[in-house]
């Protein structure tokens, strides 16, 4: 009975080991990816920030206004994980891995996949039909367009997402 019992909690424990390397080895971005949201007032105030020299260099002066708004915001972001981790007394590296951003712009991708159909159908009456009310829209929506109501942020490692998630 002893035996039996031995294999059993050995086998037990054994799949326990084998399961946490499994979970350790098959990390995704999700794992360490928090949402947040973006007002209109923060996409303005961050888009008047200016770029660092080496931000410059390494991009350009001439990008779109969501590449530099994930620049100025992993930079903001990492000063601020860098603090936090310091009063905590934690090391190592915290950085943002990644930053995406989303857009109230569903009505956009419907347009557009209804533009898709009618040239895929040759109908091309419908076609400038679409095209003419997506001009319209853009022009109409250019702030739902321009900017994102919300950033998932990819952190690079879990202390930074601990951090940032407390």
């Amino acid at each position: 009975m002893l035996t039996l019992y031995a294999v059993s909690w050995f086998s037990k424990h054994l799949v326990r080991i084998e399961n946490v390397q499994w979970d350790l080895q098959t990390r995704t971005a999700a794992d360490y990816t928090l949402e947040i949201p973006v007002s209109t007032r923060q996409c303005h105030e961050i888009t008047k920030q200016e770029l660092t020299e080496e931000e410059k260099q390494e991009y350009g002066e001439h990008i779109s206004p969501a590449m530099h708004m994930k620049l100025i915001l992993s930079r903001q972001i990492e000063q601020t994980l860098e603090g936090l981790a310091k009063k905590e007394g934690i090391t190592g590296e915290m950085k943002v891995a990644d930053i995406n951003f989303t857009y109230k712009n569903a009505w956009l991708y419907d347009l557009l996949t209804k533009r898709g159909d009618a040239i895929k159908w040759y109908n091309w009456s419908e076609l400038a039909k679409i095209n003419l009310t997506l001009t319209k829209q853009i022009h109409v929506r250019r702030e739902q367009v321009m900017n994102p109501i919300g950033a998932f942020i990819t952190l690079r490692n879990e202390e930074s997402y601990n951090l940032m998630a407390s």
